[in-house]
């Protein structure tokens, strides 16, 4: 696996979880297209977690990779992971820092729950939850009409509003609920007839409720796709994905969405894909080779990413930086052999983004570095996310006197053992997003 970050790069990427004793656990793994290594868990729980004592954790899981293996480090948006992203890029200019994506679109699920009349309709589909699944002769009646089973309150960290309210919409629960509530054995039941039930009964059947239901979930689809397609490994399309979604919304206005509930949430969107986008995104972009295909021409916007990157990147190399300027232009121009060739333009082959460059990006091997570099990395620091799961396995409730030195040693040969079981069975299968998933 190590061997492999020379070729393709590694993406550090590091997360906080809080364990039985609250003691506050920083994680750091190093993520690459062929899977994820597990480094080390530092207990935190006795200091102050500024920018600076997170940015010393990193810094010696960096040196352990090797800065010239590492592409960019991956953290969520908290204010000290920010300070200590842009301390590294301080120390090594040609590293950059990423906020996690699948934390910016939850931010940006959470700000469409805060707005005045979401958080009406949410609070009132958690009333309906809450009156249900907390009394159990109710839960029972509703069992007995409803094939399906009613989502109860959670603290479920990405896009748990959304999938709640989606679950009111399948109609096995509608229906049930429905059911429920016009049935003989609801009208004898004595609790039917107190202030509450008869107020979840009222936002049951009132059309406007079920009108809003609707046009939410139709408004947080595309957020949704973009959520589950960023928690892959894949770099090249993330910037397209978030363009779709935009697009997606602003398309919602031919339809019957009030225009001013319409524009607030455009404005969350604007606002969150102001704070997650890079220079790598905007590269992955422009590097995809799809877009060479169908003639996308590329904005400043655009090119000022690119422009970045390449700088940052070659590092004061100038000769290295005009390779890549001209090898970039005659990728864009479609200038070289390999480029032109009738099946470099095969959809079937550029789904595989890697290995595209890896068998036509000879003719312009500079760039090919880079394109691989870039295209081979995650957008997101999900598989820290993950790896609180092995986390709660070994740390538990009965089993919490284990001191987080030993902790770590398990946690780090069940997540590198698993990930030596998972490459003997598959082989080094590719992670990515690929076009298929996309359309």
């Amino acid at each position: 696996m190590k061997e492999y970050w020379k070729t393709y790069g590694c993406t550090i990427v590091s997360d906080g979880w809080t364990d039985t004793r609250n003691r506050l656990i920083i994680n750091v793994m190093a993520s690459s297209m062929y899977g994820s290594i597990f480094f080390k868990s530092v207990d935190t729980s006795s200091h102050v977690k500024k920018g600076e004592y997170i940015c010393n954790i990193l810094k010696d899981v960096i040196l352990e990779v090797g800065p010239l293996n590492v592409v960019q480090v991956c953290m969520d948006n908290a204010t000290n992971c920010v300070v200590a992203g842009e301390m590294i890029e301080k120390d090594w200019p040609s590293l950059f820092y990423t906020r996690c994506t699948c934390h910016c679109v939850d931010l940006l699920i959470e700000d469409i729950a805060k707005l005045a009349w979401i958080d009406n309709i949410l609070q009132s589909t958690m009333k309906i939850t809450v009156f249900i699944t907390r009394k159990q002769n109710v839960l029972a009646m509703f069992r007995s009409f409803s094939e399906k089973e009613l989502l109860k309150p959670s603290n479920t960290r990405f896009a748990y509003s959304f999938i709640v309210l989606s679950n009111f919409l399948d109609e096995r629960v509608y229906g049930g609920l429905r059911r429920m509530m016009v049935s003989e054995q609801w009208g004898k039941w004595k609790g039917s007839r107190t202030k509450k039930a008869e107020e979840i009964v009222t936002i049951f059947f009132e059309a406007r409720f079920w009108s809003n239901v609707k046009m939410i979930v139709t408004l947080c689809l595309p957020i949704l796709k973009l959520l589950r397609l960023a928690d892959r490994e894949g770099m090249g399309l993330i910037y397209d994905l978030t363009q779709q979604m935009i697009k997606e919304i602003n398309n919602m206005s031919l339809i019957e969405i009030d225009p001013m509930k319409l524009d607030e949430i455009k404005l969350c969107c604007r606002n969150r894909w102001s704070m997650l986008q890079s220079p790598l995104h905007l590269t992955g972009y422009v590097l995809h080779p799809i877009w060479t295909e169908n003639g996308q021409e590329i904005n400043n916007k655009m090119n000022t990413g690119w422009m970045t990157t390449i700088m940052r990147y070659a590092s004061g190399n100038q000769v290295l930086q005009d390779a890549l300027i001209d090898e970039f232009y005659a990728y864009r121009k479609q200038t070289c052999y390999m480029f032109r060739l009738p099946f470099a333009a095969d959809l079937n082959r550029m789904k595989n983004l890697v290995m595209c460059w890896e068998t036509f990006g000879t003719t312009t091997p500079n760039l090919m570095k880079l394109a691989i570099h870039v295209l081979s990395q995650g957008s997101s620091a999900s598989p820290c996310e993950r790896n609180w799961n092995t986390f709660s396995v070994i740390h538990t409730r009965r089993r919490n006197m284990l001191s987080p030195c030993h902790v770590e040693k398990l946690v780090y040969l069940h997540t590198n053992l698993q990930l030596l079981k998972w490459i003997k069975e598959r082989g080094y299968t590719p992670l990515e997003i690929t076009m298929e998933m996309v359309r």
